[in-house]
């Protein structure tokens, strides 16, 4: 059963609008400030750092069950704690135990992450804001879908990682971005998530752009994959479609999916102009 079912089988959890909510998770932190709720965050954890408001709460830890601060959440008094990064289940079902509200929003992919938005504005009373969110990313999926279809889909390899290399895996939020931008992860075929793999495995696939977050730095440059035995005859090194996206978005499954797609799919076809779903993209945290 999908996490899509499972919600939709998820009576409310809330009787009233929370007042004071406690955000475990980067996409429903700005999940909340893109429906209008954002005035009601109390804490957040040290990777909630977008919208810039969220920086300016009270934070409770960095967000995995080891980091979070129980006692910073209880001192917070939140009549809401809202998860979803994988491995907080332990910590939802120990503050549940504590009496506190707890709503567990896992999002793996684009249509999981649709839904989060969709129940957390239901949760904060917020619904018509989170339908007008949903509403203009999935306009900017539909017009990036429109503008590649006649395309032809290019091979890309994802660098999660340099050392050791890492890339993501069919099931990722990555790797569906990848696809809807127009290209086909290179390694598609693998079962893992993450899975380390061989810079000979990359050679023999011949990727024709290579993406990376930006936070890979110096790491992710065509001088630098140059420099790797074999990598220079890689069609994306040796015509320098090397790009580095912004790790924030590329990320994080949440409001911004439609500006993560765009940053995707402008690095796979710069030859086609997105100009106008960018102004889509960025009304999300517009208010009407």
């Amino acid at each position: 059963m999908t996490l899509l079912a499972i919600w939709l089988m998820m009576p409310a959890l809330v009787v009233a609008a929370p007042q004071r909510i406690v955000s475990l998770t980067p996409s429903v932190t700005e999940t909340l400030y893109a429906v209008g709720a954002g005035a009601r965050v109390v804490g957040t954890t040290e990777f909630c750092d977008y919208p810039p408001a969220a920086t300016r709460t009270a934070k409770v830890g960095g967000g995995l069950p080891k980091t979070v601060s129980i006692e910073a959440i209880v001192a917070l008094r939140p009549d809401l704690v809202i998860a979803g990064a994988d491995g907080q289940q332990p910590l939802v079902e120990q503050l549940e135990r504590l009496g506190i509200q707890t709503l567990y929003l896992p999002t793996i992919g684009v249509e999981d992450a649709l839904r989060m938005i969709s129940v957390v504005g239901e949760e904060v009373g917020r619904t018509a804001d989170a339908r007008r969110v949903v509403d203009l990313n999935r306009k900017v999926i539909a017009g990036v879908a429109a503008r590649v279809a006649g395309q032809a889909r290019v091979r890309v390899f994802y660098q999660v990682w340099s050392e050791p290399l890492m890339t993501a895996g069919p099931h990722t939020f990555l790797s569906e971005l990848i696809q809807l931008a127009g290209g086909q992860n290179i390694f598609e075929d693998v079962r893992e998530d993450w899975p380390r793999v061989a810079p000979e495995q990359v050679v023999a696939r011949a990727p024709e752009v290579i993406l990376g977050a930006d936070y890979e730095g110096a790491n992710l440059s065509v001088e630098a994959l140059r420099a790797r035995p074999g990598w220079a005859a890689i069609p994306a090194v040796r015509h320098g479609r090397v790009v580095r996206l912004d790790g924030q978005r590329i990320s994080r499954p949440g409001p911004r999916i439609g500006q993560s797609l765009l940053l995707v799919a402008e690095a796979l076809h710069p030859e086609v102009d997105f100009s106008d779903l960018w102004a889509v993209a960025n009304a999300v945290f517009q208010q009407p």
